[in-house]
């Protein structure tokens, strides 16, 4: 894979920690999830920036952790934090 598909791979990860992230605060808020919150959530993700670039940061590391313990050079590790998009 080159080092743009691999960002792709994390960004993808991103996103699927921030959604796992804000389904997790809305269950720890109503200690369920009524019919009602499924289609807030989906509104909600993505409204933090902060948060979607901590869950990016989270996502690359854990990406090039695992790579690296693979034995597979994605050539992330060399670019500069927030160099990718979320």
């Amino acid at each position: 894979m080159t080092p743009q598909e691999h960002e792709l791979m994390v960004t993808m990860f991103a996103r699927l920690y921030e959604a796992i992230g804000m389904l997790t605060e809305a269950l720890k808020s109503r200690g369920v999830l009524p019919d009602d919150d499924a289609r807030a959530f989906a509104h909600l993700i993505h409204q933090d920036p902060q948060k979607a670039v901590r869950y990016l940061l989270q996502a690359q590391s854990d990406y090039t952790r695992l790579a690296r313990s693979s034995g597979v050079a994605t050539g992330l590790a060399d670019l500069p934090n927030g160099a990718h998009k979320p």
